[in-house]
């Protein structure tokens, strides 16, 4: 498991010339859980073994305007989330030769 917390989080907007038109502030955080499963067969190099494993996250940010942005007026919040998830299993399927597969 893991967990962060910024409660002085900064970004800075960019206009469509790539020039700052002003910024975000606030509080923002994260979790997140990772997981394994392994089974080790009685064969040798390898063969028969699998491995499960899988990641998943989750960003929240609770920003205000620090200015008027044209489209967002200064203190307008900005609320946004994201996450993100990834499982992948490994399986021998000979003497030091792996298959693998991912999903995300």
């Amino acid at each position: 498991m893991s967990f962060g917390r910024s409660r002085s989080h900064q970004e800075i907007v960019t206009g469509a010339d790539g020039a700052s038109s002003g910024g975000l502030e606030g509080d923002t955080w994260f979790v997140g859980a990772d997981w394994v499963w392994r089974y080790d067969s009685s064969r040798a190099l390898g063969r028969s073994d699998l491995t499960v494993q899988g990641e998943y996250l989750y960003r929240k940010k609770d920003l205000a305007a620090t200015r008027d942005l044209g489209a967002i007026g200064a203190g307008t919040p900005v609320v946004s989330a994201q996450d993100g998830l990834y499982a992948q299993a490994v399986y021998g399927i000979a003497a030091r030769w792996t298959l693998a597969a991912r999903w995300t």
